[in-house]
């Protein structure tokens, strides 16, 4: 016959033993769940379900996908039953060289750090001329084909490149002089 004091000796000797076996087996489940997916994903924006079922390659036809890490891959077609490999990371197309041989400095507009101006540079807004003639949307496009976020502070950013393309250093300065960490400030 078992008694109290055997039962509750077990469970405190063992009951803290057995949740953390069991805390890794639902950590175990919950994160093995990404490692099921296929490994190199399409990169098709539309939703799953609008997506074709599968896509033949053909000598002319190469797929882009992602890994799951984010890199990007070119999958290209053999020559033997049409099997598909994936070639070596997809390189970035060359920027198209700008009039000066050297991009302007556009961390010296206000809210555009070094990793923002690089991602704003790749995507071929390399000079306070072209930020001045950018959109809203090329801003947004370029920070995500980096891998970032939107910043709140792009909404200055033409007015900004647009007084720096014209070499009106005074005017920046005081428009910067009004901003708000990059940003037109708020009536609150």
């Amino acid at each position: 016959m078992i008694d109290f004091t055997t039962i509750s000796g077990l469970a405190i000797c063992f009951g803290p033993l057995a949740l953390v076996i069991i805390g890794f087996i639902i950590g175990a489940v919950l994160t093995d769940l990404n490692a099921r997916r296929s490994y190199l994903r399409q990169m098709d924006l539309r939703p799953e379900h609008e997506q074709p079922a599968t896509q033949y390659l053909t000598r002319e036809r190469r797929l882009t996908a992602q890994t799951p890490a984010g890199a990007k891959v070119t999958i290209l077609p053999t020559a033997e039953n049409g099997v598909a490999v994936a070639a070596a990371p997809a390189k970035p197309a060359p920027a198209k060289p700008a009039a000066s041989s050297k991009p302007d400095n556009l961390t010296r507009l206000e809210g555009i750090g070094p990793k923002i101006a690089e991602a704003l540079v790749s995507a071929g807004l390399d000079t306070f001329q072209k930020v001045a003639d950018a959109s809203q949307d090329d801003f947004k496009a370029a920070l995500e084909a980096a891998g970032m976020s939107f910043a709140p502070s792009a909404e200055s950013w033409s007015e900004q490149a647009s007084y720096a393309a014209k070499g009106d250093w005074d005017g920046l300065d005081a428009l910067q002089a009004k901003l708000v960490s990059g940003r037109y400030p708020t009536d609150e």
